[in-house]
C-alpha cells in the first residue's frame, strides 16, 4: 500500500492506538488534508492543517454512545452517554446531562366543576430524591362555563412547593381570558425549569379567578426528563 493508501485492499481489521484528545501528538497535515485518529476519550477527532481539532463523529450521530458509570468529561452539545449503572441513556443539552426519554405526569382535577378561587386542583410527587428533574412543559385542558372573557377568566399556576408548604415557586401559567365560552381548550407552556427534589417535594396546580368567570374543568400534565 504504497503513501500510506489503502486502494481498496481487503482489511480484516486494525489497531489504532489512541492519541491526545487535542491531537497534539501530530504535527498539522497539508493543506487541504485533514488528519483523522482516535482520542484517547475514545471518540474520533479530525485535525485541519491549521491545527484546529473538532469532533464530527461524537455530537449526535449514535455512534458513540460512550458507555459507563460516569459522564465524560468536556462534552459537545448532544452528545450521548449511556450510564450502565442505571439503564438511561442521556444526551448533552449544552449545560447538562438529560435523559432521552422524555417522561409525563397526569395531573387530575380533584373537583368535576370548580368555582372558588385560590383552589388546589392537583399534585404530583416526582422520583423522591432519587433523580433532578428538568422540567419542559405544563399542559392544560379546560372546559369553561357560559361566563369567560378578557375581564373574567381563571388562571392555572404550576408551582412547586418546599417541605413545609410555605415556600413556593411558580414555574408555569396559563390563562382562559383568550379562549372562548362553553367550550373545551388545549394548551401548552414551555417551562424549562430544574425541579430538585432535595429542596422541593411537589408540584402542585392553582387555579385563581379574575372577575366573575363562571365554573370551569381542568385537566392537566408535566413533562420532564431526569438530569443525570
Amino acid at each position: 500500500m504504497p503513501g500510506g493508501v489503502f486502494s481498496g485492499a481487503k482489511l480484516h481489521g486494525i489497531k489504532i492506538r489512541e492519541s491526545a484528545n487535542d491531537g497534539s501528538d501530530f504535527s498539522n497535515p497539508e493543506a487541504d488534508y485533514r488528519l483523522a485518529f482516535l482520542g484517547e476519550d475514545g471518540l474520533w477527532h479530525v485535525k485541519d492543517s491549521a491545527g484546529a481539532v473538532t469532533s464530527p463523529f461524537s455530537a449526535g450521530t449514535g455512534t458513540n454512545l460512550n458507555p459507563g458509570t460516569s459522564f465524560p468529561g468536556s462534552p459537545a452539545n448532544n452528545d450521548l452517554c449511556y450510564r450502565t449503572d442505571r439503564d438511561i441513556l442521556y444526551f448533552y443539552d449544552g449545560t447538562r446531562w438529560l435523559s432521552v426519554d422524555l417522561y409525563r405526569h397526569d395531573i387530575n382535577s380533584l373537583t368535576t366543576v370548580q368555582t372558588t378561587s385560590g383552589t388546589t386542583w392537583g399534585r404530583i410527587a416526582l422520583w423522591h430524591t432519587t433523580y433532578d428533574v428538568w422540567l419542559e412543559n405544563f399542559y392544560c385542558c379546560t372546559f369553561t362555563g357560559a361566563t369567560n372573557t378578557g375581564a373574567a377568566f381563571w388562571t392555572f399556576a404550576l408551582k412547586k412547593y418546599q417541605a413545609d408548604f410555605a415556600t413556593s415557586s411558580t414555574v408555569a401559567s396559563r390563562a382562559t381570558s383568550a379562549d372562548g365560552a362553553n367550550t373545551t381548550t388545549t394548551g401548552e407552556v414551555a417551562i424549562g425549569a430544574l425541579f430538585v427534589p432535595a429542596t422541593y417535594k411537589v408540584l402542585q396546580v392553582e387555579g385563581t379567578k379574575t372577575g366573575s368567570p363562571s365554573g370551569i374543568h381542568f385537566w392537566g400534565g408535566v413533562s420532564y426528563r431526569l438530569v443525570g
